[in-house]
């Protein structure tokens, strides 16, 4: 009986399309990402062409420059110095193309969660809670099983779509980027430039489980917003008002600690970079996480079973 409503869910989010939605509402920031990233090799190589041709025309050894070292300097406002600027922006070029690079998509990608998941996962959240109060989901659905049940296939029907949207917005995302780098290597000679293989903080698998479990956490603090405020609309407000406007609150601040597991996570080599996190005990974070995310399903299964199914 509840698998029959988990596929019942699942068919009312592939047929109302508000899947196709959100995972083509994410594709389109993913493919923003990729696009940055192939018009800064594209930006970074013509400055280095600049100093290519400066060698050239006054006659100066490029390769002595090229074998040395360069420094960057930053002085008291805030401007910024650099020797020997050719080497620096030939491996520049290098590393924005490693970026750009198929072998680091699926991390650039994964390194963006922590942007662009809490917004498009919570009103994902905020909209399923909203069509279920709207439209009397609970009473038409708690008519055959009761409320209990219906909650739990409920709540294992959103971890299931969100492992959907998430997966074919990255495989989307990722053979659109193969597109690109198809184009920047017939604009540059990738083969000029030292494109280094960097050593991972953590596996892709590792990354993926980051990526998901911050989508799921607010596919469901999202769904919560939708019990409390029964508006999409104010519901997105204060998500995004909690995640981009106000400050961190401590070092247990729910974003203090995605950022703290994010560092430990992701190398951010590319276009993405996240404040400096208060340090705290890994283990703990992971608790907190998980704290507010059992707590979450808990207390929206709960509110569920004592809200009329006529409300």
């Amino acid at each position: 009986m509840m698998k029959k409503y988990i596929y019942k869910e699942l068919q009312f989010g592939i047929k109302s399309k508000f899947y196709y939605i959100i995972a083509g509402l994410l594709s389109i920031m993913f493919i923003v990402l990729i696009y940055y990233n192939y018009s800064s090799v594209i930006k970074t190589h013509e400055r280095y062409l600049y100093y290519e041709s400066y060698y050239i025309k006054n006659g100066i050894d490029i390769n002595k420059d090229l074998s040395g070292s360069y420094k960057v300097e930053t002085d008291a406002n805030g401007g910024t110095t650099v020797t020997n600027p050719i080497l620096y922006f030939k491996e520049l070029v290098g590393r924005y193309a490693y970026v750009a690079s198929p072998k680091y998509t699926l991390s650039q990608l994964l390194e963006s969660s922590i942007l662009f998941f809490p917004l498009v996962f919570g009103a994902f959240g905020l909209f399923i809670s909203n069509v279920d109060f709207k439209y009397n989901m609970t009473k038409c659905n708690t008519v055959r099983i009761n409320k209990r049940m219906y909650n739990i296939a409920k709540q294992t029907s959103l971890i299931v779509s969100s492992i959907i949207i998430l997966i074919s917005s990255l495989t989307i995302s990722y053979f659109i980027n193969l597109i690109f780098y198809k184009i920047l290597s017939a604009r540059i000679p990738l083969d000029n430039f030292d494109i280094k293989i960097v050593n991972y903080h953590a596996s892709i698998v590792n990354k993926f489980l980051y990526g998901f479990i911050l989508a799921l956490l607010f596919v469901e603090i999202g769904y919560t917003l939708g019990y409390i405020t029964k508006n999409i609309i104010a519901g997105i407000m204060i998500l995004a008002l909690y995640l981009y406007i106000v400050p961190i609150l401590g070092k247990y601040d729910l974003k203090n600690i995605m950022y703290y597991l994010g560092s430990k996570c992701f190398d951010y080599y590319g276009s993405i970079n996240i404040i400096e996190p208060i340090k705290v005990p890994l283990l703990l974070s992971l608790f907190i996480i998980f704290l507010i995310l059992a707590g979450s399903i808990i207390i929206n299964i709960c509110i569920s079973i004592k809200r009329s199914s006529y409300n």
